[in-house]
């Protein structure tokens, strides 16, 4: 813009002559003119100048003069009319010019103002693109770092697991020779045990033999049967507990002690004191009264001493071996309570843990049964599959280890307690494999 109004203004400044300049550029002095000029007078088209006598002067009248002013304003007029006409075009073209070089100028700074714009806002994409890349590239390396870490504990582990897997293998082998040892030390404990128990059976029927021969008409037996009988209703409570101990032992007075005990079950079934009559009606050589008994308390699962009354069931089959109905019978009986207790759904976890107990002690009962105990397979199988770590399998396994060769369908289910964290209940599990296998 600056340049054009320069050349505007040196155009202006060279041709300001043509107005206020000489006057020979005025049309006066073009040809086409009607000059002359006398010795006396000047003549410049239809005006005439007059000479002064003896001087080389002329001179206008006013006419003449207002003529004169009038011819030169007109030409001067035409003048820079002609000249505007001349240098329009010049102003005009030097205007588009103008206006392009404006106009490029206009369009250039746009464009460079746009394409700056874009190429800013690409820079600015580009860092935001290049601190996110900065960003993942710091992530990933901090991964790379923690993975590498993670690499070596896995490393330190691997090791660690191989030491472990090689003192596991010394403890396997270790436990391995301690079982043997527990069981040949199992076996001679057993061994001594039951000597010493047919020592004791024998020493204690040659007291009976004894006694017997002593009292023929059972005289002193009812007498320590009655005093034995008034102390277990007393309230002393050592008293009652040493009575009920004794009672058992007096079988000529079975149906008096019995009825003794059952009147206790009626005030005290439910209390401390009814546990240990429980526990005493099994050492009885049992009769249907005592199973009728048991049995009905096995409708209260409520009685806390509810597992008790199944442990004397147990006490019935271990002194009547040899009665297979009787035993078949008690067979059936727990196998309709573990039946009820299997499908009963506990609505808290104390009743869950009750039912956990009465099932631990009906398996024990069962391990009484022997052979007999065939139908209850099923059932104890499912209490393994069932159970928690320890909570009632060890039993389960005793009671199929004894049942024996009709119990071999359950090899699997016991194979599985053999990884058991709990030695009593692996050991029970193997204990009962060894017995099943050898049985058939």
């Amino acid at each position: 813009m600056l340049v054009y109004l320069g050349v505007v203004f040196t155009l202006m400044l060279g041709n300001v002559n043509l107005v206020f300049g000489e006057v020979t550029n005025s049309h006066l002095q073009n040809s086409y003119k009607n000059e002359s000029v006398t010795a006396k007078s000047l003549y410049i088209d239809n005006i005439t100048i007059q000479a002064d006598a003896g001087s080389r002067e002329f001179s206008l009248n006013d006419k003449d003069k207002k003529y004169l002013i009038y011819e030169i304003t007109r030409d001067s007029k035409n003048e820079i009319i002609n000249w505007f006409d001349t240098q329009f075009l010049w102003l005009s073209f030097i205007t588009l010019l103008g206006v392009l070089a404006g106009g490029y100028a206009f369009i250039k700074y746009s464009v460079i103002s746009v394409v700056a714009s874009q190429v800013s806002n690409q820079i600015s994409a580009l860092n935001d693109v290049k601190d996110k890349g900065t960003e993942t590239i710091i992530k990933v390396t901090v991964e790379l770092d923690r993975l590498k870490v993670s690499l070596k504990e896995v490393d330190d582990l691997d090791i660690k697991l191989k030491d472990l897997k090689t003192r596991a293998e010394k403890l396997q082998i270790e436990d391995e020779q301690l079982k043997d040892r527990f069981d040949n030390a199992y076996d001679d404990l057993r061994n001594d045990l039951n000597d010493h128990i047919d020592y004791l059976m024998t020493r204690f029927d040659a007291h009976k033999k004894w006694l017997k021969a002593i009292d023929k008409s059972n005289e002193a037996a009812n007498s320590v049967v009655e005093v034995l009988i008034a102390e277990l209703n007393g309230i002393d409570d050592d008293a009652r507990k040493k009575a009920a101990d004794l009672l058992p032992y007096y079988e000529v007075k079975k149906d008096e002690i019995i009825s003794a005990f059952e009147k206790i079950l009626e005030l005290e079934g439910r209390k401390p004191f009814g546990m240990n009559i429980l526990s005493k009606l099994g050492e009885f050589d049992s009769d249907d009264r005592i199973f009728e008994i048991l049995s009905n308390l096995c409708n209260d699962l409520t009685n806390p001493n509810f597992a008790a009354v199944i442990g004397a069931f147990g006490s019935l089959q271990e002194n009547r071996k040899g009665d297979i109905a009787f035993i078949k019978k008690v067979v059936d009986q727990l196998i309709t309570l573990l039946e009820s207790l299997i499908e009963k759904q506990p609505s808290t976890i104390v009743e869950r843990d009750e039912i956990a107990n009465y099932k631990n002690a009906i398996a024990l009962a069962l391990s009484y049964s022997g052979e007999q105990g065939e139908k209850a397979v099923p059932l104890l199988i499912r209490l393994i599959e069932d159970s928690d770590e320890n909570e009632f399998s060890k039993s389960a396994a005793i009671a199929l280890g004894n049942i024996g060769e009709t119990a071999v369908r359950s090899i699997s289910a016991l194979e599985k307690l053999l990884a058991s964290s709990s030695l009593e209940v692996s050991s029970a599990a193997q204990a009962a494999i060894d017995k099943i296998k050898r049985a058939n």
